[in-house]
């Protein structure tokens, strides 16, 4: 892509000043600026370099800080030291779910607080998101009093599935929400 933009700018000088061809090239290599940084933004969102760079631990905490900033809502963390215990894969869809269960909370909730803890206990690993707001409307046709969902607590609970986890959503209306993935270590 960039090898392709600095062709168009190479031809857009080469070219007469002002003419179509000029303007031609100019149009190429802006067009390839604007896909090269969508290709980019793709690639970022596939793994998120904080994961990486950071570790799972971190990357949520950042994630939280940041969030925390451009929010009025307090958000809080307890997480332990659980580098290294899972698969690039898993790591990525447990910040996943965290990273969607927080937009959710920005979002929808209308909480002032949200604790977001990842505990282990032995070869249990529990994700816990828990906010003050609104709770979920419920789903009206199902016994149950499920939440309505959207594509994000469906995106949870496939996430969820991937790592042969539990996903557990309490809600009630009015007094906030609680998210639970329970994660079963691999022994070995």
């Amino acid at each position: 892509m960039l090898v392709l933009k600095n062709d168009a700018l190479l031809g857009s000088k080469l070219a007469a000043a002002g003419s179509p061809e000029q303007q031609k090239f100019e149009e190429i290599s802006a067009k390839t600026s604007q896909t090269y940084e969508g290709v980019r933004e793709i690639a970022h969102n596939l793994r998120p370099y904080h994961l990486d760079a950071l570790g799972l631990r971190d990357a949520l905490e950042f994630m939280l800080e940041r969030v925390g900033v451009s929010s009025a809502i307090r958000f809080v963390a307890d997480i332990d030291a659980l580098d290294g215990l899972f698969s690039k894969e898993a790591e990525m869809n447990l910040y996943r779910i965290a990273e969607e269960a927080i937009n959710n909370i920005i979002k929808h909730s209308g909480a002032s607080e949200a604790k977001l803890s990842l505990k282990r206990a032995g070869r249990r690993i529990q994700l816990t998101i828990v906010d003050n707001g609104q709770g979920f409307i419920s789903d009206p046709s199902a016994s149950s009093g499920a939440p309505v969902r959207g594509f994000g607590l469906t995106g949870i609970a496939e996430r969820a599935r991937m790592l042969g986890g539990e996903e557990v959503i309490h809600f009630v209306p009015g007094q906030g929400a609680t998210i639970t993935i329970t994660v079963m270590l691999r022994e070995g």
